[in-house]
Order: structure tokens, then C-alpha cells, then sequence
């Protein structure tokens, strides 16, 4: 996930791609929510476990500083269920309607030091390699090398990114990250469809 070290980090991605002749350099993706119900089956006490973990992300370049703290799994404070959230077919759906949001993007994670809340450090260590562990089964991944012109738009607040390495004496790679706030989209794409409907 993209700008986790921001107090509001963008909810939506739109990752357009300009040129991609490399060899190399596929862009895969995975869904955290389903990644947390394999979990929550698989080891509830490391599901558990990363409702506590505080990760202290952040970001220093180019004069340039951004810090903030975020868990790794954040649990809803009422009982109003986000169906919209929610993942078809999951294991526990009662549990993962609870699931607001999943917060996750190690090469940006500053400090785990309020991670282990009760001290166990290892314990927080084994709960998080389950975790990546499950992001990276091939069945929980779409990989797919985007071609010049194509534009992927995805939840960066639910789904994770990554690409495979590439050759750039083999050819050309660009691509261009834009990001938008989930309300701002939705607001213009019910105007439009409001307009269209008026039409």
C-alpha cells in the first residue's frame, strides 16, 4: 500500500502505464481483506494478534518528512457492518465485517516497537510472516503485465501492489501513480451518473 505514512492516505490508485517494452517488471496485486479471513481460518491468534499491532510508518526524502501510526488490522468501534467491506464467501463473516481497514506496507514501516504491546516481539514476528506469507501464495495473487496505455485502478487502502523485477536494457518502463480519496471519486461519479440519468 501507497502513502501509509500520511495521517490521510489516499484510498484509490490509478496506476497508468505509458510504456512497458521491458522485459520483466509485472505488476501483481492482492487483496488484504482476503488474505486477513485466510488468516483469521488459518491462526486466529496471529489475526488477533495484528488488531493490536501499532506500526509507526514513514517517509524522509528530499527535505521532505511524513510519520504516522496506523495498525495493522483496525477494527470497527460499533456494530454497524460495512457490507461493502465485507469479503464474498468468507470464512467468519461476523469477524470480518468488523474489519475497517487493513494497514500494510513494510518497506515504509518505521518502528515496530508499540507492535508487541505485551512485549512479545516474536510473537508479533510470527503474526506478520503468517500474514506475508499468505499475501504472496500464487492463489491469492493476479499478476498481469499491463501494456502500454493501460490504466489500473485499484483500492490502496484494501488491495497491495507489487512488480517483478525488470530489464531496462531490454526496453522501456513508465508508469505514473496518481491517487484519489474514495469520497471525492464516488461524489463525481454519482454527479455523472446523475447527469446522465437526466440526460
Amino acid at each position: 500500500m501507497d502513502l501509509l505514512y500520511m495521517k490521510e492516505s489516499p484510498g484509490l490508485q490509478l496506476l497508468h502505464c505509458l510504456e512497458n517494452s521491458c522485459t520483466g517488471g509485472e505488476s501483481e496485486f492482492a487483496d488484504c481483506f482476503k488474505a486477513i479471513d485466510v488468516l483469521m481460518q488459518e491462526h486466529p491468534e496471529h489475526a488477533e494478534r495484528l488488531t493490536r499491532s501499532i506500526i509507526i510508518y514513514g517517509y524522509e526524502n528530499d527535505g521532505q518528512f511524513f510519520i504516522d501510526e496506523k495498525p495493522i488490522i483496525k477494527l470497527r468501534k460499533d456494530d454497524h457492518e460495512v457490507t461493502h467491506l465485507s469479503i464474498v464467501g468468507a470464512h467468519n463473516r461476523d469477524w470480518m465485517s468488523r474489519v475497517e481497514r487493513v494497514y500494510w506496507s513494510p518497506p515504509f514501516m518505521k518502528s515496530i516497537a508499540n507492535a508487541a504491546h505485551d512485549g512479545n516481539t516474536a510473537a508479533f514476528l510470527d503474526a506478520s510472516r503468517a500474514f506475508a506469507e499468505i499475501l504472496e501464495r500464487p492463489s491469492m495473487k493476479y499478476e498481469t503485465k499491463l501494456p502500454a496505455g493501460t490504466c489500473a485502478v485499484f483500492d490502496n487502502l484494501r488491495v497491495v501492489h507489487a512488480r517483478k523485477a525488470f530489464d531496462m536494457n531490454s526496453g522501456k518502463r513508465w508508469l505514473k501513480g496518481v491517487y484519489g480519496d474514495h469520497q471525492d471519486v464516488w461524489s463525481k461519479t454519482k454527479r455523472y451518473l446523475g447527469q446522465g440519468n437526466r440526460a
